[in-house]
């Protein structure tokens, strides 16, 4: 049991994230998300954080053989040092499954997914 760990592409890189289906915003490292444009500030609460602020990026994520356009905060500092120790690059939240059907191995720990697109700008 516990959190669903699942591959992705992030730039050139495949990295972990864990899936928080009661996550609606995506976090990524500091260093993936600064990969891509700054958006804005989002605010969020974590129980063991209290309530935090954000700077957002547009990320693009790879599934498989999809690509989406996402809303990716940075990781506060303690949140990234805790999924650093465990090798998890951030967190997956639910709009990655807004944009369309994702189909999740856990056993491959991999997504498929019925369509091919790319990110949009």
């Amino acid at each position: 049991a516990g959190v669903p760990i699942v591959a992705v592409g992030v730039g050139e890189e495949s990295v972990r994230l864990f899936l928080d289906t009661g996550a609606p915003l995506s976090y990524l490292h500091r260093r993936l998300a600064n990969l891509f444009e700054r958006l804005d500030d989002a605010e969020d609460f974590h129980p063991l954080m209290g309530r935090f602020v954000v700077p957002t990026h547009r990320a693009c994520l790879r599934f498989g053989d999809t690509s989406r356009t996402l809303r990716a905060g940075v990781m506060p500092p303690l949140l990234e040092a805790a999924l650093d120790a465990v090798g998890v690059a951030g967190i997956l939240g639910t709009e990655a499954f807004e944009q369309g059907s994702l189909w999740l191995s856990c056993r491959q720990q991999r997504f498929a997914s019925g369509e091919t697109t790319g990110c949009t700008r």
